[in-house]
């Protein structure tokens, strides 16, 4: 008898866009910042990256902005982001 978690797996794959955008970013930017247990809320339209954080943060982001961006789309091959807001 087959465990339910291997005949799901298959599933797996349909994750949407949204939540592995959200997922991505969050990653290159507490990476690339150092930022530990700082909350930063991602919402991902039209190919557009919001960033709801503390605004020294975000002057922080938007200071790197193109290095960041350029990390993110080469994570998500497929996917174009093109501005973070």
């Amino acid at each position: 008898m087959k465990d339910v978690k291997s005949l799901l797996s298959r599933f797996l794959l349909f994750v949407p866009i949204e939540i592995t955008v959200k997922k991505t970013a969050i990653q290159v930017i507490t990476k690339e910042l150092s930022l530990k247990n700082i909350p930063i809320d991602v919402e991902y339209k039209n190919n557009i990256v919001f960033l709801k954080a503390p605004p020294t943060i975000k002057h922080a982001i938007f200071i790197q902005k193109e290095k960041l961006l350029k990390k993110i789309n080469e994570e998500m091959r497929g996917v174009s982001v093109i501005d973070i807001c």
